[in-house]
């Protein structure tokens, strides 16, 4: 029996840019060309919350940000959520004005409340959809499995 294992790559609206963004990048800078980009990015395992979440919004896009589901998590008593201070479109901003820490801060943020959105989806997604019946995404969420976590501040 051949057992093949993934990598597992979890995110917010990584479907939508993240990984077209790499795989872009991949083939302009030589990385490898398009069927290697393919292989790489289609060969995973890919958790996007922000499709996870879209039946807490009714299936709308509109509204459906990183710093709403913290403020779920936050209302739902999960402690240590981090606030967001700026939406992902101050980036360009940041790097134009050469302010790395400033991007540095903003993603690290954005990966902490994507760890804890994991770490909490069954009590986060319960009850959104008819076909979720309260279970983890995987069981304990992505990030309770022997996968590298965030270093803790």
């Amino acid at each position: 029996m051949y057992s093949e294992q993934r990598a597992t790559v979890i995110g917010f609206n990584i479907l939508r840019f993240d990984i077209p963004i790499l795989s872009f990048k991949g083939v302009k800078y030589e990385v490898g060309g398009a069927q290697k980009m393919y292989d790489l990015w289609h060969n995973l395992f890919v958790i996007d919350y922000l499709q996870v979440a879209l039946p807490l919004k009714g299936m709308m896009f509109k509204g459906l940000t990183l710093a709403y589901l913290a403020k779920l998590l936050r209302e739902k008593g999960v402690a240590n959520v981090p606030k967001k201070k700026e939406k992902g479109k101050v980036i360009k901003t940041l790097y134009e004005r050469k302010r790395f820490e400033e991007i540095e801060k903003h993603l690290i943020t954005d990966l902490e409340i994507i760890r804890l959105v994991d770490q909490n989806n069954e009590m986060l997604f319960r009850g959104t959809s008819p076909r979720f019946r309260g279970r983890s995404i995987l069981k304990g969420g992505a990030s309770g499995s022997s996968r590298t976590r965030l270093p803790r501040r």
